[in-house]
Order: C-alpha cells, then structure tokens, then sequence
C-alpha cells in the first residue's frame, strides 16, 4: 500500500503545532536587512468557516509558492490561531481554518524573508466548530452509536441496554433497550429511516418507538456488527461465520458463509460486503492476522469469494478497527482505538490496496474512537475517549455525503 500519511511521531507534532495556543508574535522587522517585498492580501473566498475543517482560499500577492514558507494566522484580540497551509502560489492560497471558534478575525500572512505581516481586516470571518461533543455524565460505559441523515444520534450505554436518544439540537432522551436476562452489551447499532437497529448477543432488534421489537436469533454465536443491502437483505458479522436475514426479519438469519475469520465490523458499499476480519484458521504463519476483505455479493444474496483487499497487521500495526464507512466519492473511513484515530483511504485506479491514506481532520480529532457510524447524509457520529478515560458522544459535520445504506 502506498503510504501518503506521514509517521505518528510527525503527525503529533503537526496536530500540536495547529491546535496548541499560540502568544502574539513580536514585530519582525529588520531595518538593516531589505527583505522581500511585504505580502498583500485582496480578499477571501468566504466569511463563515467550520474549524478543523474547512479550507479558506485567499487571494492577494507575493505569496510566493512553497506553502511551508508561509505561516497564516487568524486573530482576534490577543487570541491567535495558525491555520494549516494546504496550498501556495503566489497569488493564492488555500488554508485549512484552525480551531479556533469566535467572529471578527483579522487574517495575518507571514512569508519567510519578508519582515512585516500581510494584515486583512476588512472581511469579518467567523469560524465555528466543526465537531460537536455532547456532555453527557454517566456512570454506565458508553458502547455503541448510530446516527441518521438529519443529526440525530443513539448510545448505547454498558450492559443494561438503555439508549441515550441526542436530537440534532442535542436534547437527551434514555430509552430503555431490549431486556435480557444477564449482562450484554449492545454491539453493534445502525438507523434507518426514523428506525434503529441494533444487536444484542446473537439477536438484532428493531425500534420504531414502542418497546416490542422483532428479534432473529441465527444461533448462539455473537452479532458484532450488521449492514443493509439494497437487495432486501441484511448481512452481519460474528465469529467464523457471516449471516443474512430479509429486512423484515420474520425469518432467522442464515449462514451464508462459514470461514477462518472472525468478524468484528463491516459495510455494504458498490455491491460488496467489507468485513474486518482476524485469522483464527490453522495456519499458525498467520494466526490473529487482521485484514479488511471483501466479498462480492451475488444476485441471489450469497457471497462469492473473498480477498484481502488491506493487511491491517502489515500496514497498521494491527491496531483495533472500530467502524468501516465510505463516502459517495470511493474513499473508505476506518475508525480506530489510537490516537490517529479515523483513517481515510482513496483507491488508487480502483483498488484500496494501492490507496492513498490521510488522517481525517487531524486538527481536531485525537482521541481514539470507540465506535463509528455514518449511515448517511451531512454528519459522521462517534464516541470518543480522552487520555483520562472520559468518554463523549460525537457529531462530525463533514464535507462530502457518506454512502446511502438501502432500506425498501
């Protein structure tokens, strides 16, 4: 696989260096020294930006051409925050907008060998958040997360099966889950519609709003995660084995393919389940590899054969995938438990293997992810927790649509 990203230790200190506080900088002229000719900025290309995440494009001159000569700061007052330069010529560039969250911000160019700032102040920019964490105190670990086209999002809490319902003007709501006898935990959770799915040990529930739900029981082998296709079925996860059950979920679910992995997440994208799996077959070479593979889904809702499309272990040390998503333009979204924690994967002449990978908004997101959906529309949701151990419920506003998952 191509490596675009960068190694952790370089990446940490870039997040560092575009979210840390930053005090005034002294005057830089030089009298003694002629210097270039001091930056001119003539304009911006919008007044309202999302920090961490959108770009602003500015026009002006003697820019120059190398983004890493260039150092771009919002101000306002005696607050200061760098913007992250993307791209430079000498008449433009784009700049990613830091976190920092206030109106009325001048707009401050530095270019290396120039001795006074480029200074706009006549356009009003106001940068708001562009991740939304919900404080919610509880004493019940946090488990699982859905959310639907319009912002509103679902917990699930430890093993009680209670559900936090959070609107999209984040008024909270518990609903009681599924009761069971003993201790489970809700494992995977996904909406459709106004309707929530969700797993619980080997059963998938649905809730529509009143406390009966329909429960499929394939056999006595956990349910990690489940996706929806658009030819009426539903597929899901577990160890060694991965099942189907029509929408409606009258009937049990049924084996459609029994393998040497165990699976953990997964997602229906371009007609192909996409499965993390980890070896547990006899090949003791590659005992607990981890992969992400795809199986192709054929017309009468059996799976063909399946490839390793990444070696996680290889590239990715291994580390612990918490969700798989895709966006309408291909990329593929891999959540993890690191502090780099959502992955962005673009293929390369069709193929992931070959793809080419960044951190998805490393400005604002470092902490690792506990849980991951994005079923579809503006915004992704997730549960993160911080180095103490504090867990929040997350909504991302992002740039692009996350693929539609089909309910008829």
């Amino acid at each position: 696989m191509k490596k675009t990203l960068m190694s952790l230790s370089l990446i940490l200190i870039v997040i560092l260096a575009l979210t840390g506080c930053y005090e005034w900088p002294d005057p830089i002229w030089n009298p003694d020294d002629t210097g270039l000719a001091t930056p001119t900025i003539t304009g911006v290309d919008v007044t309202t930006l999302l920090g961490g995440i959108d770009d602003i494009t500015i026009t002006g001159s003697g820019f120059g051409n190398t983004a890493d000569e260039l150092l771009v700061y919002f101000k306002k007052g005696t607050s200061v925050g760098r913007g992250r330069v993307i791209a430079a010529t000498d008449t433009e560039l784009i700049v990613e907008a830091p976190p920092v969250y206030s109106d009325s911000l001048e707009i401050w160019i530095d270019r290396r060998g120039a001795f006074e700032y480029a200074k706009y102040t006549t356009n009003l920019i106001t940068i708001s958040s562009g991740i939304k964490k919900i404080n919610i105190t509880t004493e019940s670990t946090m488990k699982q997360i859905a959310i639907n086209e319009s912002g509103d999002m679902w917990v699930a809490l430890g093993s009680n099966k209670s559900m936090y319902h959070i609107t999209a003007d984040d008024s909270v709501t518990l609903v009681d889950g599924v009761s069971f006898a003993g201790t489970m935990n809700v494992l995977a959770m996904r909406s459709s519609g106004s309707d929530l799915y969700y797993t619980v040990r080997e059963y998938i529930a649905k809730y529509d709003g009143a406390i009966d739900r329909h429960k499929v029981n394939p056999d006595k082998n956990p349910l990690s995660d489940f996706a929806f296709a658009n030819n009426g079925k539903i597929y899901l996860v577990g160890e060694n084995n991965i099942y189907s059950t029509d929408h409606d979920m009258i009937n049990e679910a049924v084996a459609v393919l029994d393998t040497n992995y165990n699976y953990t997440k997964c997602e229906v994208y371009d007609g192909k389940l996409y499965a993390a799996a980890t070896y547990v077959g006899s090949d003791t070479l590659r005992l607990l590899e981890k992969s992400i593979r795809t199986y192709p889904i054929n017309t009468d809702g059996s799976l063909g054969t399946g490839e390793v499309i990444i070696n996680w272990t290889e590239d990715f040390a291994g580390s612990v995938i918490t969700g798989i998503t895709f966006d309408t333009d291909d990329k593929m979204y891999v959540a993890t438990k690191t502090r780099t924690p959502i992955y962005v994967i673009e293929p390369v002449a069709g193929s992931y293997a070959d793809g080419n990978i960044e951190l998805l908004n490393p400005v604002i997101l470092d902490a690792i992810i506990l849980s991951m959906r994005w079923d579809t529309g503006d915004y992704m949701s997730f549960i993160t927790e911080d180095s103490e151990g504090l867990q929040a419920p997350n909504r991302l506003r992002m740039r692009t649509t996350a693929s539609p998952n089909y309910m008829p």
